[in-house]
């Protein structure tokens, strides 16, 4: 089961509620083969470049402006995996146009990468990178997307 709060602090008119359920749970399926979950309870916001970068410089002590935030409050009790996703809609857009994709095709890849972090998966070392970047890979042609890294 899936609890998706999806927030619009900034409009982005080509990404609907349902598309993004869709890579959601997609994912979701996926990372349920790896870790142990019972549900999921996920906000999933897009934001301005100003809320982007003070969310990464209070709580990573970065100060620059990132694609995507994942807050990982891991699983509860009762089994419910919690975690707060932030898309930051300038870099998202500027993105898509420097790497040659649609808007809708490079958030299903961020969403996708942000869902796969707040399960467990992370891109520290290369193997783990490596067992990431694949998943994403998969996910986002399952969609009908090209190969994301290409």
């Amino acid at each position: 089961m899936l609890n998706l709060s999806v927030q619009y602090v900034v409009p982005v008119e080509e990404l609907k509620r349902q598309t993004i359920r869709s890579w959601v749970l997609k994912a979701l399926k996926k990372a349920h083969e790896y870790f142990e979950f019972e549900s999921a309870q996920i906000n999933l916001r897009f934001v301005d470049a100003l809320e982007a970068q003070e969310l990464n410089k209070t709580y990573r002590s970065k100060d620059y402006v990132p694609n995507i935030l994942t807050f990982d409050y891991g699983v509860d009790a009762l089994d419910v995996l919690r975690a707060d996703i932030v898309i930051c809609k300038e870099v998202l857009l500027r993105e898509a146009l420097e790497q040659g994709k649609t808007t809708t095709q490079h958030a299903c890849h961020l969403v996708i990468h942000g869902v796969l972090h707040a399960c467990g998966f992370d891109h520290i070392d290369e193997q783990m990178a490596m067992q990431m970047e694949t998943l994403e890979s998969e996910l986002v042609m399952s969609f009908g997307f090209p190969h994301p890294y290409n």
